[in-house]
Formats: structure tokens, sequence, C-alpha cells
């Protein structure tokens, strides 16, 4: 409730083994939990490495009044390994 104003679970999403797809970051809005609403905010279709994301926390790091995911990502085969600034708009 705190982030979005209605019930959500945070999802990080990918595993780092050969064969496995992409990951991301999901907003689950579970409001209806019978008819949840999936809203991917960490995946770019323009990037061409493969990711696997960890835990997010949320903290208003731009102080605009707004929680922002911090997550961090790593790439595969595991070459990359960077913190991500999220601020997320769901429709």
């Amino acid at each position: 409730m705190e982030v979005f104003g209605f019930e959500t679970i945070t999802q990080p999403d990918g595993f780092p083994v050969p064969g496995s797809r992409n990951g991301s970051l999901y907003i689950i809005d579970v409001t209806d939990f019978n008819d949840p609403v999936v809203h991917n905010i960490g995946y770019d279709p323009s990037d061409e490495l493969l990711w696997f994301y960890h835990g997010v926390t949320w903290k208003d790091v731009d102080l605009d009044g707004d929680l922002d995911a911090i997550t961090c990502r790593m790439s595969r085969p595991a070459s990359r390994c960077i913190n991500q600034w999220l601020t997320p708009v769901l429709p």
C-alpha cells in the first residue's frame, strides 16, 4: 500500500543458468487476489543482455515523495552486475 496505494507484491525474477529466459522486476497488484495484475518494470527490450534480478528495496531516492525501487541485477554470462534505480509508474 505504501508504494502504489493498493496491495502489491514485488517479484524479482530470472536465474543465471544456461537455457533460462531473461528476468525482470515485477509489481503484482493483488487487490483482487483471484485476478492479480502483473506490471513489468525491469525489462528493457532494447537491451541484448540477459539479466536476472535480486531483491528490491523501496526508498525515496530523489526526495519527490514517491518510493523508488533499488535493485541489483546481473547479466548472463556473469559479466556485468549493476545496481539499478527505478521510478516505477504504473498505468
